[in-house]
């Protein structure tokens, strides 16, 4: 029989779909151990390890003969984080409704990539702003770098960790800002058919919002940067303008973002 839940929060530790709205930097998250997608992932490695990769790829030639292997592999990932955890089976699954936006539907299914609303969704601004980012972004990036190999700092300085730092954390959320704000679009499209319907409680406010704290955390290392990369003070104050500008159609297209709560971060 599956435990009761303690203060609503099930026995399992898991805080339920918790990997909904994060930035998936999973190595800086203080959230690991009650996150059920990182542990089964963390699992599942682990088991790949154990399987012999020629084995695996020969289930690869038969759909079917895979399909099997990966639903028992979840089973049995699943079996092994509940004895780990002293809980039942059930706990787990407890931990996780069994809902559209469940990680049981996450794992089985993709974004579908109907032709129509794909093409809608290019004629958004906040796409096109997310896309003029990336190119400034990158382009800057590489002057920074060359401006960086050129300094003599010593290996361990606060220059040099402060800069490391900043640029991490720029690299890692320009791969997360575009993605998350197209995951809000097509959630909110499908569920309430129009952008202009969003409301409070709806999840595509969540992932609005995740891509909004990307958006201010990388204007923070930017402003690192031009801190320490002089020369390059022009080109990094256009692409604060553009992040600026973004982060105002965020607000505009998702205006419960900020107010959101997100599972496990905003809420206890």
């Amino acid at each position: 029989m599956p435990k009761k839940k303690l203060h609503n929060h099930p026995v399992s530790g898991f805080i339920p779909g918790i990997y909904n709205f994060c930035d998936r930097w999973c190595e800086k998250c203080s959230y690991k151990a009650n996150c059920l997608s990182y542990t089964m992932e963390k699992k599942f490695k682990e088991r790949e390890g154990e399987d012999s990769e020629r084995n695996v790829m020969h289930l690869r030639d038969s759909f079917w003969n895979y399909w099997e292997y990966i639903c028992r592999s979840a089973y049995d990932v699943v079996q092994d984080i509940a004895k780990e955890r002293g809980v039942g089976i059930e706990d787990i699954y407890l931990a996780e409704p069994l809902r559209e936006e469940g990680l049981w539907h996450k794992f089985g299914t993709e974004i579908s990539d109907d032709e129509d609303e794909y093409s809608y969704i290019e004629t958004f601004d906040i796409v096109n702003i997310c896309q003029l980012y990336e190119v400034l972004a990158e382009e800057c990036l590489d002057e920074i770098f060359g401006f960086l190999d050129e300094q003599d700092w010593k290996e361990g300085s606060e220059e040099v960790k402060i800069t490391e730092e900043a640029l991490e954390v720029i690299n890692w959320y320009l791969d997360t800002i575009q993605p998350k704000i197209r995951e809000a679009l097509f959630d909110c499209l499908r569920k309430d058919n129009a952008v202009a319907e969003a409301m409070p409680g709806k999840e595509y406010n969540g992932s609005a919002k995740v891509a909004l704290i990307c958006v201010i955390r990388s204007v923070d290392a930017w402003n690192v940067l031009e801190k320490y990369c002089h020369p390059l003070a022009v080109d990094i104050q256009h692409i604060k303008v553009v992040l600026e500008q973004l982060e105002k159609e965020v607000d505009y297209q998702f205006p419960y973002a900020r107010t959101f709560l997100r599972p496990g971060f905003d809420t206890i």
